[in-house]
């Protein structure tokens, strides 16, 4: 018996690929769940070079349609960033799911 399908959306409010751990496991993480057939959305902040880098070249991860990563609009100083990252994306899904 085959697990059922998931759709899983990873937020990440990191800058987006990172060079340290935790940007190597979240890109890791995401990657090893599209390969057991889940639907992975990851949603992050931009990547702060540019031009930006592709965080699939970056982490050598095969692009698949399964994993989708969106960028978040955040920027200024930390807490206000981290605001505009909940208020894009999280916030909203968070009213959406307490509704359910």
């Amino acid at each position: 018996m085959t697990a059922p399908l998931v759709r899983l959306i990873y937020l990440a409010d990191i800058r987006f690929p990172l060079e340290r751990a935790n940007g190597i496991q979240t890109m890791e993480t995401c990657a090893a769940l599209t390969e057991r057939g889940h639907i992975v959305d990851l949603i992050v902040r931009p990547d702060t070079t540019s031009p930006a880098r592709n965080p699939f070249e970056y982490y050598a991860v095969t692009r698949t349609d399964r994993f989708r990563i969106e960028r978040v609009p955040a920027s200024g100083p930390a807490s206000s960033r981290r605001f505009r990252y909940l208020a894009f994306f999280g916030l909203p899904l968070f009213v959406k799911l307490v509704s359910l």
